[in-house]
């Protein structure tokens, strides 16, 4: 398994945190859990959430290539109010979903809580992975919390399926954090990995050139920009 992560690819990220504080923020944000799996296999895929904190409503979309993964249905709802009928597939490789409390309260969740699965069929061959990305269409990012307002600073981690007959754990984004670069002051991000062959990794950031780790954390600055 190769050890090169392009974080382009499986993070959308907002934020602005102050660089010297990346490490141990919870920065809100929502992450798919990534799994090992053969084909033929159903995997669940969990969306946990980070700095979930008096969260009233979101939505967004969800895309992944059908020629390599198969929608079966969501499951294990874990917000007041979320079921079935806040889920649409409008097009194949796609899920959209819109929540809002229904009693317009606010719900705050521990890191790492579950607010419902995803589960597929595995049909990409072996020694391939499949990646299932949070998207901007056709249902784009909404977040709100009480006081009513919203949510502009987030962090969406993307899952990577791994396609192997084996126990190896795949190359994933454990966590992450970012602030974003103005024309005052420099961006910088944080990002914990797991998986793969283990360290060095290799990533690349766009417009920022890639870089080698040794350890399970990368981070790294840009100028103001």
């Amino acid at each position: 398994m190769k050890d090169t992560l392009k974080l382009v690819l499986f993070l959308l990220l907002f934020g602005a945190l102050p660089a010297a504080q990346l490490s141990g923020q919870s920065c809100f944000g929502l992450k798919l859990a990534s799994h090992t799996a053969e084909p033929g296999d159903t995997v669940c895929v969990d969306v946990s959430v980070t700095g979930f904190t008096d969260i009233l409503g979101y939505q967004f979309s969800i895309q992944w290539n059908n020629a390599e993964l198969q929608f079966l249905s969501t499951t294990d709802y874990n917000l007041p109010g979320l079921a079935p009928a806040n889920f649409g597939s409008p097009a194949v490789g796609t899920l959209t979903t819109t929540w809002i409390h229904p009693n317009v309260q606010s719900v705050t969740l521990p890191d790492g809580a579950v607010i419902f699965s995803a589960c597929f069929r595995v049909v990409a061959p072996l020694n391939t992975s499949a990646n299932i990305g949070f998207s901007n269409t056709p249902t784009f990012f909404e977040f709100f919390s009480i006081p009513l307002q919203e949510i502009n600073e987030y962090v969406l981690i993307g899952s990577n399926i791994f396609v192997s007959t084996g126990n190896d754990a795949p190359l994933s984004i454990e966590s992450a954090c970012v602030e974003a670069a103005n024309c005052l002051d420099q961006g910088a991000f944080e990002a914990t990995l797991a998986g793969g062959d283990g360290p060095p990794y290799s990533w690349s950031w766009s417009l920022a050139g890639s870089n080698t780790t040794t350890t399970t954390t990368i981070n790294d600055t840009r100028g103001p920009g």
